[in-house]
């Protein structure tokens, strides 16, 4: 059995690329729209989701970065939140 720092290790590696592509699509598109939302999960933690729309190519593209769990649910905290992200 792995341990729980080499799982997320892994985990991180994983999603490192497709985020990495992501970015570079972008990039190229150069105007993009980031779409945030608040949820709980089943262990009642706050979660923020965060995908982002952009054009490529004539078609419509919309990537789900991630979710990260909030301690605070003020605005500020959010927006910290969401520029770490970007």
């Amino acid at each position: 059995m792995l341990s729980p720092d080499i799982q997320n290790d892994l985990l991180l590696s994983t999603q490192k690329v497709p985020l990495e592509e992501i970015r570079d699509q972008v990039h190229e598109a150069g105007y993009y729209a980031v779409l945030a939302d608040e949820v709980k999960d089943i262990s009642n933690k706050e979660l923020l989701g965060v995908s982002i729309r952009y054009v490529r190519e004539g078609k419509v593209h919309e990537r789900a970065i991630g979710f990260m769990e909030l301690s605070d649910l003020t605005a500020a905290s959010i927006l910290e939140q969401l520029q770490g992200i970007l």
